[in-house]
């Protein structure tokens, strides 16, 4: 059955993928994970990053099951949300690689309620991180599970 797929266009996988098919899902991540990780890898130099973007990228195919517009193409899709997700990496990245609490503390007078309160401005909620672990536990499992 999984070769059935394969000649499957990028259509009828969304469409089967949309009706709850999560064999369509996999043959997705098949099709696209090598074109997908070498976009990637120009924007990030960094493998964990990579990883990180990469894993994202399909948990927003997979968390936009029910909503996904079947009748767009996918490849524009999975590639404009990867690029967008790398920047967002980077931005992030950037942003906590170089600021330390010290030194925010010693160039501006921030109490260290301040400091705290722009430390965990960017943090989410813990059913938030829950919710997103597990959602990219099944997706990761799918992705390890497949030949």
């Amino acid at each position: 059955m999984g070769n059935d797929y394969v000649k499957l266009s990028d259509a009828e996988l969304l469409t089967r993928y949309t009706a709850g098919e999560e064999a369509a899902f996999r043959e997705i991540v098949t099709r696209y994970k090598n074109s997908l990780y070498a976009f990637l890898r120009q924007f990030l130099n960094r493998h964990d990053l990579v990883e990180d973007v990469f894993q994202e990228t399909f948990l927003q195919l997979y968390a936009s099951r029910e909503s996904f517009d079947t009748s767009r193409p996918l490849r524009p899709w999975l590639f404009t949300i990867a690029a967008n997700k790398a920047k967002d990496a980077l931005r992030k990245w950037q942003r906590t690689a170089t600021v330390s609490i010290g030194t925010m503390a010693d160039s501006q007078d921030l109490s260290f309620d301040d400091m705290l309160n722009t430390v965990t401005s960017d943090s989410t909620l813990p059913y938030e991180e829950l919710q997103k672990d597990e959602t990219a536990a099944r997706v990761g499992q799918i992705i390890a599970d497949m030949p």
